[in-house]
């Protein structure tokens, strides 16, 4: 884990403390689209693997997300979460965004672990 730790981007995480003054979603706000998507994740046979929230600049795309993984990881059903950031080195680009939420799994799930430390052994250059 510490070969892959190396190459994480800090901060990235909802739940570090770069992101205690990121926007956040108030209380009585976009509860019914926070349910939808909270909905969709616990949906057993989805049709997709993906659900895409998009929408202009300023729109709350972000704080969305914010909430939906505090609220995902509460239930125990977030894997991992990474937020670029245009200032932040480490966070706006895509280079540590695999390593890191390589890292986040790995470190969350015991039955994941081997088999991504397995990965990196076999080709650590990956």
């Amino acid at each position: 884990m510490q070969d892959l730790y190396r190459y994480v981007a800090r901060g990235a995480s909802h739940d570090t403390k770069a992101q205690d003054d990121a926007p956040k979603c108030h209380e009585d706000t976009r509860k019914q689209l926070l349910s939808d998507i909270l909905h969709w994740i616990k949906l057993p046979d989805k049709e997709t693997g993906i659900m895409l929230l998009h929408g202009p600049a300023g729109a709350g795309k972000s704080c969305i997300v914010r909430s939906v993984c505090q609220q995902a990881a509460a239930e125990g059903l977030l894997g991992a979460s990474f937020f670029f950031w245009r200032s932040d080195s480490g966070r706006n680009n895509i280079m540590k965004l695999f390593t890191t939420i390589a890292y986040q799994l790995a470190k969350a799930n015991d039955s994941l672990r081997p088999y991504i430390l397995a990965a990196i052994q076999q080709n650590p250059h990956m």
